[in-house]
């Protein structure tokens, strides 16, 4: 399953990353257990660094968050 982010701001459009660039992102699984852990790269979070983030083994859902806020999941 892939993780679909919701992250990507329109041109105008405040980004919903401006202040989550450097925190950490957590994956879970849907019933909330963690998957996945990772700091953030020295220049912060984009839209492009998230989406290569695709952790492995996902079989039933997973949830992405930066500090508790939800930007992302594999469900539609």
């Amino acid at each position: 399953m892939v993780i679909h982010y919701w992250v990507k701001a329109i041109p105008g459009e405040t980004s919903i990353l401006d202040p989550l660039r450097h925190s950490v992102l957590a994956i879970k699984y849907l019933d909330g257990a963690p998957l996945l852990f990772q700091w953030p790269p020295e220049e912060g979070w984009t839209f492009e660094i998230l989406d290569k983030i695709q952790p492995r083994g996902v079989e039933f859902g997973a949830n992405a968050y930066i500090n508790d806020v939800w930007i992302g999941t594999t469900e539609w």
